[in-house]
């Protein structure tokens, strides 16, 4: 069950989203107010990299070290190989 990681995910995700729509705000009131964008941009980047980092570790190298990585749908068991690599690249 990775619902609370996607809700730690999605979490990271709309804050930054917040900040840049607040900067956004900010600089259509006054057109020389570049800062937040500047803000957000840093921000941006370093929750882009916690959010990779953290959905790696959690899905690539946690789901891996499981024991039963046989799929069986009717139990919820979708730990395979493929199923990892595809939840990563989405």
């Amino acid at each position: 069950n990775l619902s609370r990681l996607g809700l730690i995910l999605l979490l990271l995700q709309y804050s930054t989203e917040f900040l840049f729509h607040t900067a956004r705000l900010f600089y259509f009131a006054d057109e020389n107010n570049e800062k937040l964008f500047s803000a957000w941009a840093a921000v941006f980047g370093v929750t882009r990299l916690f959010i990779l980092t953290l959905a790696v570790l959690a899905i690539g190298f946690g789901l891996a070290r499981m024991e039963n990585q046989a799929f069986d749908p009717e139990k919820g068991n979708f730990n395979t190989l493929f199923c990892r690599l595809c939840v990563l690249l989405l």
